[in-house]
């Protein structure tokens, strides 16, 4: 037994990550029918178009070893009711696959009805979710009971007419960033079941729905994730987008601390936003309230209805307009008819917008809305990745935008140095680390005037240092 021992000691046990394929002419010819070998660190490759729908249920990574489907040379899900249906699985990649004409939901990522284990920690990036077959409420990708998510650089294109591009019930802690939906029916976006804490940004919207981010919604009592909810969604932030045509572009539905800013709307064919409240138990939940529309450019022309649409049971009266730029093409004369008076707007002053992926979005240099939009603490990065300035340009893009910093660089009394920051400025007392894509890494009250960032691995992110009154925003490359 002695022997046994030390021979265990001197070789350690290796893990080694397997590749499985999947097509119709591979060996495997599902996911199915890998999915109970697959181990956390393992690769599966799709192929070809399969048009068998898949269930996985219990598929696990882990944290430091991931899952990863991935599509290879335009693999393709096509047809069926559902082409995959992750269940109760966490730590898993997916990316570069097709998913086509389906009748019910395209993909299906869901807790199996158990809300006290969520799925957890999928990410989903250059994905296509197209041509829905179903007329009805399906839609492309539905995700129910799910946690810290990443869907990025995906397009969802042509839902069904009664459906969403995404829709989400009961979902917590997401980023969705640099998508592109088109031709969408009900919602691009719709967030609802107590949904909180989803960051939406940097995607491009076009004939986005009924309403292209529907920030709330309707849902059945017996679905809200966690079941006490008291609103259908909350602290939502939808910003640094490009909005171009839909019937309305932000609806608010009986959601609270959700935030619209830095978009730029353009051709909004009846209501720029909506105010709604669809779900009432006033002894249960709270009254759609407490939101905020800031520093968005809003270009509109003769199709538009009325500015704003408001419904009973809601407190309009409680919402933050400031510093959005306001243009009709065809009236200069025109006004809005918000519900509270707005500070800072500006209005009938030609944006002055340059082409830019396919739309006159990008402000030039003159442009009334450069550097005239409101200090936001939760404003980091525009459509293109761009840290904006201190004084934000007003809509998606920064026209200033903040130079970065390298090692040894001084900018304010501040100083990178290797894997520090350090301070000399009383001022800031709160330090906040992003990536490229927006997503918030590490977060630290400054009480110091040494900032470690060891932990954080990325080479290039955001540091945001900030008070209440003022904010530093360094773009960092080690």
């Amino acid at each position: 037994m002695k022997k046994l021992a030390l021979i265990i000691y001197l070789f350690p046990i290796f893990i080694f990550s397997k590749q499985f394929d999947v097509c119709v002419s591979c060996d495997y010819k599902s996911l199915e029918s890998v999915a109970k070998m697959v181990s956390p660190g393992d690769t599966i490759i799709v192929s070809g178009t399969l048009t068998k729908g898949e269930q996985l249920v219990n598929l696990k990574g882990s944290n430091e070893n991931w899952i990863y489907i991935i599509g290879k040379n335009g693999a393709k899900f096509e047809g069926g009711n559902t082409a995959i249906q992750f269940s109760d699985c966490e730590y898993i990649q997916i990316s570069d696959l097709i998913i086509e004409g389906q009748l019910l939901n395209g993909m299906n990522i869901d807790d199996a009805g158990s809300y006290d284990t969520p799925t957890h920690n999928i990410k989903i990036t250059n994905c296509t979710f197209r041509n829905m077959i179903g007329v009805g409420n399906n839609d492309l990708l539905k995700l129910s009971g799910f946690e810290n998510f990443e869907i990025t650089n995906c397009t969802f294109l042509n839902g069904s007419p009664a459906g969403s591009g995404i829709d989400m019930v009961g979902c917590h802690n997401g980023l969705i960033a640099g998508n592109h939906f088109e031709n969408l029916g009900s919602n691009s976006i719709q967030v609802k079941g107590g949904t909180r804490d989803i960051r939406i940004t940097r995607n491009i919207f076009v004939d986005g729905g009924n309403r292209a981010v529907n920030i709330g919604g309707s849902t059945g009592l017996a679905y809200f994730r966690p079941q006490d909810s008291k609103t259908e969604s909350q602290d939502m932030y939808v910003y640094s987008n490009i909005f171009v045509g839909g019937e309305c572009t932000v609806a608010y539905v009986g959601t609270v601390n959700s935030h619209v800013f830095n978009n730029t709307i353009i051709g909004s064919r009846k209501w720029v936003f909506r105010i709604l409240q669809e779900t009432v138990d006033e002894d249960r939940f709270l009254s759609c309230g407490d939101n905020s529309f800031n520093n968005n450019i809003v270009l509109l022309d003769n199709n538009l209805s009325n500015t704003v649409n408001i419904g009973p049971n809601t407190r309009p009266e409680s919402f933050e307009f400031e510093s959005n730029l306001w243009y009709h093409i065809n009236n200069l004369t025109w006004n809005h008819n918000l519900p509270v008076k707005e500070k800072n707007g500006i209005m009938g002053q030609n944006p002055n917008l340059e082409i830019k992926y396919g739309y006159e979005v990008y402000p030039s240099q003159n442009s009334p809305a450069v550097n005239k939009g409101k200090h936001l603490n939760e404003l980091t990065l525009d459509f293109e990745s761009i840290p904006f300035a201190t004084e934000p340009t007003i809509g998606a893009f920064e026209v200033n935008p903040i130079s970065s910093i390298s090692n040894a660089d001084i900018t304010e009394n501040i100083i990178l140095e290797g894997s520090k920051i350090l301070i000399n400025d009383k001022r800031y007392e709160r330090v906040k680390i992003y990536n490229y894509s927006g997503k918030l890494l590490w977060e630290s009250e400054i009480n110091s005037d040494e900032i470690c960032l060891n932990n954080i691995k990325e080479n290039h992110y955001i540091a945001v240092l900030e008070s209440e009154k003022t904010k530093k925003v360094l773009l960092i490359r080690r």
